[in-house]
This record gives C-alpha cells, sequence and structure tokens, in this order.
C-alpha cells in the first residue's frame, strides 16, 4: 500500500522538493552542461529520498514509502526548478558561488 501524498510526507517531503534545487546547485557547475548537472539532481532527489524515508519511518521504512517520497520530491524539486529556481536566475548564482581564483582577485 502506497502511503497518501497528502498526509506529513507529503508535506515534508514537497519541503525538500522545494529547497533541493537550490543545495543542489552549489554542486553544479555552468560549464558542466544540463545532461551532468540533470545526474547530479537526479542523484540528490533519490538520496534525498532515501533519508528522508529512513528518518520518518526508521524501521518500517518500505520500498512503497520511498517511492512516495521519491516522487514527491522529485516532482516539487522539477516544478520549483522551473517555476521559481531557474527564472529567478538563483540557481545560476549559486553555481559561481565557489568559483573564486586563488591569489587574492
Amino acid at each position: 500500500m502506497t502511503p497518501p501524498i497528502t498526509d506529513d510526507l507529503g508535506n515534508w517531503a514537497a519541503l525538500v522538493g522545494i529547497l533541493l534545487p537550490a543545495l543542489v546547485a552549489l554542486l553544479q557547475r555552468a560549464k558542466w552542461g544540463s545532461l551532468i548537472n540533470g545526474i547530479i539532481f537526479g542523484a540528490a532527489c533519490v538520496i534525498a529520498s532515501v533519508i528522508y524515508g529512513w528518518i520518518k519511518y526508521g524501521s518500517n521504512f518500505t520500498w512503497a514509502h520511498w517511492e512516495a517520497a521519491l516522487l514527491a520530491i522529485v516532482i516539487w524539486g522539477l516544478g520549483t526548478f522551473h517555476l521559481y529556481w531557474k527564472p529567478s536566475g538563483q540557481v545560476d548564482a549559486l553555481r559561481a558561488v565557489p568559483q573564486t581564483k586563488k591569489g587574492g582577485t
């Protein structure tokens, strides 16, 4: 039985999905292209859903719980990425954060 997405699983998974594009953008680089950055985002969604499910369900964590968490995180993550993070320019700014040159300037 798949847990309903409208319980607190859906609420917390939605929050994780909303914040995930900004957090993943710190690992991504514009020069890597969309394929590599998409793979990084996909891996982050899988890892986030496993961590989220393990914290929420503990020893009762099942395949159905993981599927529901992954689905919610991916949908919210892609939705907010395309509707907010990317148009606002925040993703590009975050992808450039650690790119400082050594030696001062």
